[in-house]
């Protein structure tokens, strides 16, 4: 499991190298907006990884604000598909 910082405005972004994956980084909003103040919410980053064709390939997944150009967190994520 990867860590969340989303209420500090820290995002994750994943990057391949490789062409035997294909990764998304989508956000998954478990309560209505309106039912937490702003300050204390937090949304939750789904990685999907989707094998598709046999091969080497790195997920680096990255995590940082979008309006600074510092990355505090790197993952790599070596992955093998048969």
């Amino acid at each position: 499991m990867l860590p969340s910082h989303g209420g500090g405005g820290y995002r994750w972004q994943a990057g391949v190298d490789g062409d035997s994956v294909e990764v998304s980084v989508d956000f998954e909003d478990t309560f209505p907006r309106e039912d937490l103040p702003a300050p204390v919410r937090s949304v939750s980053q789904v990685l999907a990884i989707v094998a598709v064709r046999p091969g080497v390939a790195a997920v680096v997944l990255q995590e940082g604000r979008s309006w600074e150009s510092l990355v505090t967190t790197t993952h790599r994520i070596e992955v093998q598909v048969r």
